[in-house]
């Protein structure tokens, strides 16, 4: 059977009244579908401990020998959602995130389309793998992004290698209820002495850097990263190009990438700092402790996690 996880959004409601209700799937989805409430909620209301209880929910179900999994979410979240369960996942799952941006009681409603596709999808599907459906249509993949094309829409992300080995984290293990507190600072010009008084050691349990470029940052920020850094507290740079690569490049540059990546700072390779956020999220809240370090191995063929790590290499 298909489980039907209800995380909110525009899809589950209706403005026939003029106020905004929630007016349940079972009779959207039929009789195939089992229907549970995870705590739905408006994208834009999303927090740590609503993609925690989906991770349990989903948990409790797939141990009871279920293995296809529809999530219902709000579009602004739909990204960051699809990337968080294709890193929490239990093996041999197929996941399918569902948004619409046009509620039900809408007469261009795409929330039904997109309904079907999905459980259509993964009836089809033998083996696992996730997928979102937007619109009337579906991208396969862990990462989507959305865009304003004369209407907002999703397309596949560019580059599709993120640059660093896929895992997954294991069944086994649990991840905290207290979100570690980890932001996400974007570089401009003019901000380089502003950001390094941000970063006090003490206030965040890891650090995403939207770098320029190849992950260079003013050079203001160089000492305060590396003092975070002495603390064992992780620093990822991701670039605000799209798209965009973490790489070393200009050894000798205050401030380059070549220079932080040589002091420790970790790599997200082609990934955006939302995803990157989310990445490390998964890896600073679980526990038994997790290295952030191992979610953040550069390359596809990195060799694979021995059978004690909390995280499966592969899909």
């Amino acid at each position: 059977m298909t489980v039907l996880l209800n995380l909110g959004g525009t899809i589950a409601l209706s403005y026939e009244d003029g106020e905004p209700r929630d007016t349940g799937f079972q009779m959207l989805v039929g009789r195939g579908v089992r229907v549970i409430d995870v705590a739905p909620t408006s994208s834009n209301g999303l927090e740590w401990r609503h993609l925690r209880t989906l991770r349990e929910a989903m948990l409790a179900n797939w141990r009871t020998g279920e293995t296809r999994f529809v999530v219902t979410v709000g579009t602004d979240a739909l990204e960051e959602v699809l990337y968080f369960l294709s890193l929490v996942r239990p093996p041999n799952t197929g996941i399918a995130v569902v948004g619409a941006m046009r509620p039900r009681s809408a007469p261009d409603s795409d929330g039904p389309l997109s309904l079907s596709l999905a459980v259509q999808w993964l009836e089809s599907r033998r083996a696992g793998g996730v997928v979102a459906s937007c619109g009337g249509r579906l991208i396969e993949g862990r990462r989507v992004r959305k865009v304003f094309l004369n209407g907002w829409t999703f397309q596949p992300c560019v580059p599709a290698d993120e640059g660093l080995s896929p895992w997954t984290l294991s069944e086994h293990f649990r991840l905290v209820k207290r979100p570690p507190r980890v932001p996400i600072l974007p570089v401009g010009v003019g901000l380089g002495v502003w950001l390094a008084e941000s970063l006090r050691p003490g206030r965040f349990e890891g650090v995403v850097v939207e770098a320029f470029a190849a992950g260079d940052v003013p050079p203001a920020l160089v000492q305060p990263i590396r003092r975070l850094l002495s603390r064992h507290v992780p620093v990822v740079l991701s670039s605000r190009s799209t798209p965009g690569r973490v790489e070393p490049l200009f050894p000798g540059i205050r401030g380059s990438s070549h220079e932080l990546l040589a002091s420790g700072a970790l790599s997200a390779g082609a990934l955006d700092s939302a995803r990157a956020r989310i990445r490390l999220l998964v890896a600073l809240a679980a526990r038994p402790h997790v290295p952030a370090a191992s979610a953040f191995t550069a390359g596809q063929d990195s060799a694979a996690p021995g059978p004690s790590s909390a995280f499966v290499t592969g899909d």
